[in-house]
């Protein structure tokens, strides 16, 4: 689907690599993004969890993205968007936007980062480089959001949960360190698919929470998954 309505602003994404998905819901949802002040989200793609994050909050949104016609997708949704004023569509590679934006400016930064490291590649190069780490490795993420958040900021992103020891090992070696996990399942007693992450410069004890999508409710959707997503889709 190239158009895809939420309640209060659509997506056009002919033009991007990876469509909506769940993931992308799941963090744009979830992120305790509600009171931050200057927000950043690293490979927006469509622009979906940067749009997210204006419903959500006061806050001025920089939406970074490699791929050029994804940015040109990004642009025009953020330009028909309530909240065009505050949403800004930087195109450019992470690692050297890390180098040269001011310090310590952002207090929420948000990633749906890359998956899958070496891995086989998908034949088709922009959907490749959305889903491998190949142009943006983990640990360079973890690394450089260090020089860009403010002291008491807070790092989000979904990762699969399979890996999730690992992401915590290699946060913990930059000094990021999770005080929020939700382990997201796809039905009650499921092993869990999916985590999301709140990582801070601090330790602190973490709190584990977890989120079933499927259960009793409408389209077989759980409650809380329900309650979490009905601000945006428009069949809750």
């Amino acid at each position: 689907m190239d158009l895809f309505h939420f309640k209060q602003f659509s997506i056009e994404q002919a033009g991007s690599a990876m469509k909506i998905g769940t993931d992308g819901v799941l963090l744009g949802a979830w992120a305790p993004c509600n009171q931050a002040r200057f927000l950043l989200d690293i490979g927006t793609g469509s622009g979906l969890i940067a749009l997210m994050a204006a419903q959500r909050s006061r806050a001025t949104i920089d939406a970074l993205e490699l791929e050029e016609e994804a940015c040109r997708q990004a642009e025009k949704n953020f330009l028909q968007s309530p909240w065009a004023d505050r949403l800004n569509l930087l195109q450019g590679d992470f690692n050297a936007f890390a180098l040269s934006a001011p310090e310590n400016q952002y207090d929420v930064i948000l990633s749906n980062p890359p998956f899958f490291s070496n891995s086989l590649k998908n034949k088709e190069y922009k959907k490749s480089m959305a889903r491998h780490d190949d142009s943006l490795t983990l640990e360079a993420l973890l690394k450089n959001t260090v020089r860009l958040i403010h002291p008491g900021g807070i790092f989000c992103m979904i990762y699969p949960y399979e890996q999730l020891e690992g992401l915590i090992l290699l946060a913990s070696q930059h000094h990021w360190y999770p005080s929020l996990i939700t382990q997201v399942l796809t039905g009650q007693n499921h092993t869990p698919k999916r985590a999301l992450l709140c990582l801070e410069r601090t330790k602190k004890t973490c709190q584990t929470e977890y989120l079933s999508l499927h259960g009793n409710g409408t389209r077989g959707l759980s409650t809380e998954y329900i309650e979490l997503t009905r601000p945006f889709y428009r069949f809750l």
